[in-house]
């Protein structure tokens, strides 16, 4: 009797909740995907070891710093962080300084150095996120000692950070997730083109780690498909020993790959910008991985980014969105299953 009771209590509420996710999570006025709302349920019943979340260029000045004011930090991502509470970790990469200097750079303006008020590291901590890269062409907008004021904030607020501007420092981090080491490295290709460096460190933190991820800054901005250089160094970089490649500062999404049994996702675009003079530059990607020991799940949420504030992309803007990732190196199967389902699945190779 009271087994039978227990059973039903059990079935009922996972009916309850699988009606509230169908029916009641809307965003913007749209329903999320029941895909992406099973995120929920793996939360609760879950598939793989652990989860990470990615995501772009993460910029907090100029334009989206005048409408937090207006409107509140916590405007800013309020539309994603659900998404966040469901992983094991969030990354991102970090586009500007985190300082006590004064902004300089206007909405309108040609200043291109970005400096973000201390409050924001608690804001990032706030609402999920554990490690952002250092590695790209803002870190030193406001020379060493920013730069180093940046990752004093940062480590206060709790939040990891690894690479540099001159890929000359704390270029990896190890974050624990549920007994694993997942491991992250940062590298810029723009200032000291040169990745031999993170090679070596590559090779050096392989034995230590379960997973390993290279963050790196490269291409040309707004440029929808990666030069020769970027998909050499992915491919340099996985023969090191990474098992995900992923990439920032084109702006704009660019077309995932999978080589040698590893995803490479050449640009996630923007995530928190203020550049509202195209469609691709008000879009990014968010990508939620699932890992497991044998295969590995890519869930690819295209977002939006208007008046300072990310949102989970509407129906006709994600499958613009999607459609930028897919290009002549995919494979059929892969591409289906990003147009029909937003995700694909890469099995471990023998």
């Amino acid at each position: 009797m009271l087994k039978s009771f227990m059973y039903f209590i059990i079935v009922t509420g996972v009916a309850v909740l699988l009606v509230f996710l169908v029916y009641g999570l809307s965003i913007n006025g749209h329903i999320y995907s029941l895909r992406s709302s099973y995120s929920f349920i793996n939360t609760i019943f879950p598939e793989t070891p652990f989860r990470t979340v990615f995501v772009g260029d993460i910029m907090l000045d100029r334009a989206v710093a005048q409408h937090a004011k207006k409107l509140g930090k916590e405007h800013i991502f309020s539309g994603v962080e659900y998404v966040f509470r469901t992983a094991d970790a969030v990354i991102g990469n970090l586009e500007g300084t985190i300082s006590s200097r004064q902004s300089i750079a206007l909405p309108g303006s040609s200043v291109l150095r970005f400096t973000f008020d201390p409050s924001y590291a608690t804001l990032l901590k706030q609402v999920g996120f554990t490690a952002v890269s250092l590695a790209n062409n803002h870190s030193l907008d406001f020379g060493h000692a920013a730069d180093t004021e940046t990752r004093e904030h940062v480590h206060a607020a709790d939040i990891l950070t690894f690479g540099s501007a001159l890929n000359s420092r704390a270029l990896s981090t190890i974050i624990p997730i549920k007994g694993n080491s997942f491991c992250m490295v940062g590298y810029h290709d723009l200032f000291v083109p040169d990745p031999s460096g993170v090679l070596v460190e590559i090779q050096n933190i392989r034995p230590n780690c379960s997973k390993v991820t290279v963050f790196v800054h490269w291409g040309s901005e707004y440029t929808h498909v990666p030069s020769d250089r970027q998909r050499s160094l992915s491919h340099a970089f996985i023969d090191a020993g990474a098992d995900l490649v992923i990439g920032a500062h084109p702006h704009v999404v660019q077309p995932v790959e999978i080589y040698n049994g590893k995803a490479i996702f050449y640009s996630l675009g923007n995530f928190v910008f203020d550049q509202n003079f195209s469609f691709a530059t008000m879009h990014g990607l968010m990508v939620v991985i699932d890992w497991g020991p044998d295969r590995t799940r890519f869930e690819l949420i295209p977002v939006s980014i208007r008046n300072g504030q990310v949102t989970i992309a509407g129906s006709e803007e994600r499958g613009k969105v999607l459609e930028t990732l897919i290009d002549s190196s995919v494979t059929h199967d892969v591409a289906t299953s990003i147009r029909a389902m937003g995700e694909f699945v890469v099995e471990k190779e023998d």
